[in-house]
């Protein structure tokens, strides 16, 4: 406060500076804080694969708010991502990973590139964005020759193949799982390997090749057998009876179709399942069965794929019971919802969206430019007036000196604790405060006479000639003052002085102290400093002179305090309040 005007400026400022630089180009990685994080992040990527869940964990135990540096938080923003997609948790949004995708779209590390390309596709896919999806995932296909791992591929190219298949191009989606087959066998992944396969007899369906799926599709359900796939293993019984269906064989669509109900009763039973049990019902007459099968997918039918098949069961069956006009209303249902979905998919064509992404790119790194301008002159300006700032404060702190030593001269003749009451438990206590702030009253009125020698300086330093030496003198002796003031208040809130207060109050009221320390009430060390000033006598300036505490902070938790010790027990509630209106 005393110190020189130009010099504390001159400090100030260049804090600030080396503050905002800092700010400015930060990129983490210094203090054991980022130490941590970057091995948990670590550690997190090394189990990604092998044990998403425990991936996950680690992941969630960052405190986000400590993830400091545009790399830092790029790299948490794609692992916590990948995360998610691998334990099958659906992001709300694409605001997390675009993160990743921002800082590597200009880096040079091509790996988290393709990474982050690629996770941005499967929650784009996830989300339903398929135009959305097969952009970013056609990004991550232009890095592959940076690409060493096979697996990875795999997986790319399983997502391609899905997101073409869902746009009714089924030989553009199966080149792309014959391409993650070849990667997966690569890279020694048999589980991938046999999914891809199970992808590929579902696009030879799909184009009507019925014999060749339905024979790989056998020896898929013997693998998924072998291993314990039984999910797997439902899916190839489903997709063989379809085969065997379109292919007219009803004594192998009967077989297959007593298996699955073998094996999996209606444990497994979703849309694809029940639709091909219908349908086979209804092709061996057992219509009454059929009919159930269809009330069972309607009740959980949630996509537009899944009425459509349901309508054209629905359908066949009317036909087999005679009612064709119910069958054609059926029919037609199902054409509406596939000419529904079939614009859906063409409302925004590939090209289209591709030229929107460059576009948007483009557009990003513009504002991205422009706003590195806006920064600079935010900065700049922030800078100066934080220095016309600094300058008020001094010479508003300069004319609160006269004020400041008044009001100290109050708060420490109330330290003195004079008896103004008539209730004998305050005047007891008081008493015995008094006793125990005895030996510091000799330094309290030491404070006095050094206020008054404050006040004669004033006069002193009038005699001096030179300006900037009166100054200098001045500034000296009032720094000298307020250290010596502050020891003393250190003195009378040391933790001796705190803990004899709390033995005199338990003995005068009650052991209050001892109650109010109850780990029940939760109260923290600063609740007990201000509750044992409060009890004593002390006001609440006085009380913010000895802390440090702002007044205001000290009325509001002394409020909250209270309705702490009111909810856990309104007796001793109502005994504190009686006391500090007393006191």
């Amino acid at each position: 406060m005393f110190l020189n005007s130009n010099r504390l400026i001159a400090v100030v400022t260049s804090l600030l500076v080396l503050g905002l630089v800092s700010c400015h180009y930060n990129d983490g990685g210094k203090g054991q804080g980022a130490r941590v994080i970057t091995a948990l992040m670590d550690s997190a990527e090394h189990v990604l694969n092998d044990h998403p869940e425990k991936s996950l964990q680690l992941m969630k135990s960052i405190d986000t708010r400590s993830v400091s540096g545009r790399k830092r938080q790029a790299r948490y923003a794609l692992l916590y991502s990948e995360s998610l997609y691998k334990n099958y948790i659906k992001a709300p949004s694409d605001s997390l990973i675009m993160t990743a995708v921002r800082y590597y779209s200009i880096n040079k590390d091509r790996l988290s590139r393709f990474r982050s390309y690629y996770t941005l596709g499967c929650i784009y896919y996830e989300l339903g964005r398929n135009s959305d999806a097969a952009v970013a995932l056609s990004e991550a296909e232009r890095l592959v020759s940076y690409v060493n791992d096979g697996y990875r591929l795999g997986l790319l190219y399983s997502m391609l193949g899905d997101v073409f298949l869902y746009s009714y191009n089924f030989i553009k989606a199966e080149d792309y799982y014959h391409l993650a087959y070849d990667n997966y066998e690569q890279s020694g992944k048999t589980a991938h390997k046999k999914h891809a396969l199970y992808d590929i007899c579902g696009c030879l369906i799909q184009l009507g090749e019925y014999r060749k799926a339905h024979t790989q599709l056998v020896e898929l359900e013997e693998w998924g057998m072998n291993n314990d796939e039984m999910r797997f293993v439902s899916n190839c019984l489903v997709c063989e009876m379809i085969c065997s269906m379109h292919l007219l064989d009803m004594e192998n669509a009967q077989t297959e179709s007593s298996r699955y109900m073998e094996l999996f009763g209606t444990s497994y039973s979703d849309i694809p399942s029940l639709s091909a049990l219908a349908k086979y019902s209804i092709l061996a007459n057992d219509l009454d069965r059929a009919e159930q099968l269809i009330k069972e997918g309607w009740n959980s039918a949630k996509t537009i794929s899944d009425s459509i098949k349901l309508f054209n069961n629905q359908s066949l069956l009317y036909e087999h019971i005679d009612r064709y006009d119910s069958a054609l209303v059926s029919l037609k249902e199902s054409f509406q919802l596939q000419d529904r979905q079939l614009h859906g998919v063409l409302r925004q064509p590939m090209i289209a969206a591709q030229k929107d992404y460059y576009i948007n790119m483009a557009e990003a790194e513009s504002l991205k430019l422009s706003r590195s301008r806006r920064t600079f002159v935010l900065v700049s300006l922030s800078l100066i007036l934080s220095i016309m700032v600094v300058s008020l404060m001094y010479r508003s702190n300069k004319k609160k000196s006269k004020s400041d030593r008044k009001e100290l001269m109050l708060t420490i003749k109330e330290l003195k604790l004079n008896d103004n009451t008539k209730n004998e438990t305050i005047n007891r206590l008081r008493s015995r405060v008094n006793t125990l702030f005895s030996r510091p009253y000799t330094k309290l009125d030491h404070i006095f006479d050094k206020i008054l020698e404050t006040d004669e300086l004033i006069e002193l330093k009038s005699g001096v000639k030179d300006e900037k030496g009166r100054e200098t003198f001045y500034n000296k002796k009032m720094e000298e003052f307020y250290n010596y003031t502050k020891k003393v208040f250190t003195e009378l809130s040391s933790p001796d002085n705190q803990r004899e207060l709390d033995r005199i109050i338990n003995s005068t009221c009650g052991n209050l102290m001892t109650r109010l320390s109850d780990k029940n009430l939760n109260l923290t060390e600063r609740d007990l400093l201000i509750l044992r000033l409060s009890i004593v006598g002390f006001s609440t300036k006085t009380i913010s002179k000895l802390t440090g505490i702002r007044t205001k902070a000290i009325y509001q938790q002394r409020g909250r305090t209270i309705e702490k010790i009111s909810s856990y027990s309104q007796e001793l509630s109502d005994e504190i309040s009686k006391i500090l209106r007393m006191s």
